[in-house]
Parts: C-alpha cells; structure tokens; sequence
C-alpha cells in the first residue's frame, strides 16, 4: 500500500500506538475495500480507547472531558490531563492495552471473514 493510512496523527493518542499493525491488517483487503475497512477499523478502535479512558475517570470529569474532545480532539494538552485526572497508573499503558486488544478483535474477525464463516 503506498499511503499509510493510519500515521496521519488526528487524535491526543495517535503517537503511542503501532498503527503498522492495521497496516498490515488492511493490506488483506481488496484494493476498493482498504477504504471501507480503515474507516471501520479507526472507528472501532476510537470508541475502544474512548471507553476505556471514560472507565479510568471519575465520573465527575466525563463531561470535561469529553468538551475537550470536542473541541480539539487532537490536542495533547488532553493526554496530560488524563495523567492526572484518570485513575489508572498509565495512561498511555490503558490505551496501548486498549488498541492491543481491539487489534487482536478485529484480526481474529478478519480471519474468519476470510474463511467464509461470517462478514465483517
């Protein structure tokens, strides 16, 4: 694939993860499926890793959070203030467990969509 599609850093949390792996993962997929796919699969992973901070943080800075999200998205100032606000010890370890995992999920679909057992 000549355009790496998951390096274009548009989220606090892009730097820390190996978006090769889904590289490697799209590149099984037809040419006019990639597009499809890299959406379905950022989308996925974004809602993961979004929940999953929402379950590290008091309940009191949900909405904080979330305008801060809202408003810029891609801002690391909102990775340092996860540090401090989240209960988790790692922020940055909750969030490269969370993309693991979710990256583990969607192989383990792709590999029975390629064996005819169900769609993605």
């Amino acid at each position: 694939m000549s355009q790496i599609l998951f390096q274009q850093p548009s989220t606090f949390y892009d730097h820390v993860l190996e978006w090769e792996l889904l590289e490697e993962l799209l590149e099984q997929f037809e040419e006019q499926e990639k597009h499809t796919a890299h959406q379905e699969m950022a989308v996925a992973i974004d809602h993961a890793i979004h929940h999953a901070i929402l379950d590290h943080l008091p309940i009191e800075h949900h909405t904080v959070y979330l305008d801060m999200c809202r408003s810029g998205v891609h801002e690391m100032s909102i990775l340092e203030w996860l540090e401090i606000a989240t209960t988790h010890e790692n922020i940055i370890a909750l969030i490269q467990e969370t993309y693991i995992t979710v990256y583990a999920q969607l192989k383990t679909r792709l590999s029975i969509h390629q064996s005819g057992l169900t769609t993605l």
